[in-house]
């Protein structure tokens, strides 16, 4: 079991509201902003959930005592290439809010980044394709049935032809 704290004391940060409610966390924003958070403790989750909510937050925000893990700067990178406007400079982040993102191609060695990429790609217009997902089969288990529970368009596959019959379905 890890703390959650400093995740909370983000999200909160950038405006959301956050409870936890009959052990589930329920956070909610009708728009979150940029902020400036300074991280208790080096937190390579809460630094990568962080990036992510305030690459589409209008406003910057300034990420200090960050995780500087190469699987940070990935996440960074990628949501990059999807439009986002990250700068990871020594122990912080920038992070100018964007309006939207795109869908992108990455391929994701680690567990905890591949599994910030899927939400990335969620969160994007657009399809976003995840290779060598390898490390989130084996590290969650029905990972992709507890997105689609919560009303995302996942699917796994294993070749092109599937990839376009995806695209397909969802349009």
């Amino acid at each position: 079991s890890r703390p959650i704290d400093q995740h909370l004391k983000g999200f909160r940060a950038l405006g959301a509201d956050v409870d936890i409610m009959h052990g589930a966390i329920v956070a909610k924003a009708d728009e979150l902003h940029g902020s400036h958070i300074f991280l208790d403790v080096v937190s390579v989750g809460a630094t990568i959930n962080i990036m992510m909510a305030a690459s589409l937050a209008p406003g910057r925000t300034i990420l200090e005592n960050a995780a500087r893990e190469p699987h940070v700067v990935d996440v960074a990178n990628f949501l990059n290439s999807m439009g986002a406007n990250i700068k990871v400079e020594g122990n912080s982040a920038i992070i100018d809010g964007v309006k939207k993102l795109t869908g992108a191609r990455v391929s994701a060695p680690d567990l905890r980044a591949g599994a910030a990429l899927v939400i990335a790609g969620l969160a994007a217009d657009g399809i976003t394709v995840v290779d060598d997902i390898v490390y989130i089969q084996r590290g969650y288990e029905n990972f992709e049935d507890k997105l689609r529970s919560l009303g995302a368009e996942i699917e796994r596959v294993s070749n092109e032809k599937e990839i376009q019959k995806f695209r397909l379905r969802v349009g």
